[in-house]
């Protein structure tokens, strides 16, 4: 018969033998942790003698009672001592009290127990144990508890589990074992940058490197973005390495990148960016990083769609098609071969010509720009005049130098929007 159960219903219980000759104590149980809901495969007893640690497989255990886990015949005669093996997660050691992602909620919770199942071949994780009623169970105070609050109150605290398969443990054996966040196939890497900034931002420093740096490229570089101190972005980028770094700066919106970058002193910036390989993208940073801080210039992205004035509108969907990245979509921008701006038109202007139609013709002659200088309070200003979602930035000859979004602008105005 399958029963429901609880780590701490076998943790600290006494093991005997077949005759019921005590063995020794019950410390932890060992799983592989690949499953879906993990198979227990092993316990992990003390002996009573010699106290040296010893494994004793699940297949041994004849029975559970309340006075301890009794074994079948023969089994004390084939424990082996116990060493970890890669890739095994000790239930014990590496969840009890120790914070793990609840990746359907995207937040922290502390494990306080481990609901089982035992059935009459295995034993298997079900269920993590994140509410107060696993911690008075391992204080062996729950019946107390829940005698004193149905007759004060009538009312029984609930259980709070999180399911397995939307679990993912953060502890440091773990980032070290088979089972690490290696984001291929791994529950983590669904969750949205946002996020995974907010679970990391919580996590102890040890923790929180580990886990940032066991993403890809793409993924850690979408974490820097979201992160709200740029001071912790510093120190994740330190904790992967300079190469790695590098590698990750470049995956990054160029803006986003530069506040990042602006943390660092000049010489490690510059290394950074010595380092990519889009020696354009490379430019890009150099310029934001000279613009002055609380002007148009600090908050523009430089990733926007600009055209040539003989360009046609087939030509502006294969540009933005091909184009890896382009933060600024919603406008085409137009500009001779000196980067003059010279109008701009919107993608729903694109969609409803004739793909053969210069893009010129679409632009509209009057264009509200920023200048380069401008303070943000001038940028927002013109964000609320005129409604634009994005507003290109110029420089005293009117080259387009940049884009601000509407984000970037009501974010320099009210810094605390980002995380609202």
């Amino acid at each position: 018969m399958d029963v429901f159960i609880f780590l701490t219903d076998i943790i600290g219980k006494a093991a005997y033998s077949a005759e019921g000759r005590r063995l020794g104590k019950i410390l932890d149980g060992v799983s592989d942790g690949r499953d879906p809901y993990p198979r227990i495969g092993y316990l992990i007893c003390r002996r009573r003698r010699s106290r040296k640690r010893v494994r004793v497989p699940w297949e041994a255990v004849s029975g559970l009672k309340k006075e301890g886990i009794f074994l079948g015949e023969g089994a004390a005669e084939k424990f082996e001592p116990f060493k970890r093996r890669p890739g095994e997660v000790l239930l014990v050691a590496d969840l009890w009290d120790k914070q793990v992602v609840d990746v359907n909620g995207a937040k922290l919770e502390r494990v306080n127990d481990i609901h089982l199942l035992n059935t009459e071949r295995e034993l298997r994780v079900i269920h993590v144990d994140v509410g107060v009623r696993g911690i008075l169970r391992r204080l062996n105070a729950l019946r107390l508890f829940d005698a004193v609050t149905a007759w004060l109150f009538d009312y029984t605290v609930k259980e709070r589990f999180v399911n397995w398969r939307f679990v993912q443990p953060l502890g440091e054996q773990l980032a070290a074992a088979s089972v690490q966040l290696s984001v291929a196939g791994q529950r983590l890497r669904d969750l949205h940058p946002a996020d995974l900034a907010d679970i990391i931002e919580e996590l102890p420093l040890p923790e929180r490197a580990a886990v940032f740096a066991a993403f890809d490229d793409e993924k850690a570089a979408g974490i820097l973005e979201a992160v709200n101190e740029p001071e912790m972005a510093v120190d994740l980028l330190e904790a992967v390495g300079e190469e790695r770094a590098g590698d990750i700066i470049e995956e990054m919106d160029p803006d986003e990148a530069a506040d990042v970058l602006a943390e660092l002193d000049e010489n490690q910036a510059e290394k950074l960016i010595g380092a990519m390989e889009d020696e354009e993208h490379a430019d890009d940073l150099r310029e934001l990083l000279a613009q002055e801080e609380g002007t148009a210039g600090s908050i523009m992205t430089t990733e926007y769609l600009a055209v040539k004035e003989g360009d046609t509108v087939a030509n502006v969907f294969h540009r933005l098609k091909t184009a890896e990245d382009v933060e600024a979509y919603y406008y085409v921008y137009v500009v001779d071969d000196d980067d003059v701006l010279l109008g701009v038109f919107s993608l729903r202007d694109a969609l409803r010509a004739r793909r053969t139609t210069p893009a010129a013709r679409l632009a509209s002659e009057r264009v509200v720009a920023a200048k380069i200088d401008d303070r943000p309070e001038r940028v927002f200003e013109l964000f609320g005049k005129y409604g634009f979602a994005a507003l290109p930035v110029v420089d005293d000859d009117d080259k387009l130098r940049g884009v601000v979004t509407l984000y970037d602008a009501v974010a320099a105005m009210h810094p605390d929007f980002e995380k609202e």
